[in-house]
């Protein structure tokens, strides 16, 4: 990817990262953590739980995925 596009998908990214971590801490989505917390606790503390929103971008050329967003999040 050259920098002046990567540069465009890069700002975009930030948004969709924005707007993601809104909506996990938004009212709509209070039953989403609660479960992902009574998860945490069913399988202790060693394995905790977590939610992940991943964003790529596939590269047809080399036949592979790049990653640009990778975000989780784990319920307290």
């Amino acid at each position: 990817m050259d920098p002046a596009t990567f540069d465009v998908a890069d700002a975009l990214v930030e948004q969709i990262a924005d707007i993601v971590d809104s909506a996990l801490l938004s009212d709509q989505l209070a039953k989403l953590r609660q479960v992902l917390e009574e998860l945490g606790r069913a399988v202790g503390p060693r394995y905790p739980a977590n939610l992940s929103v991943i964003v790529d971008v596939f590269d047809q050329e080399r036949g592979k995925a790049m990653p640009l967003l990778n975000t989780t999040a784990i319920p307290n």
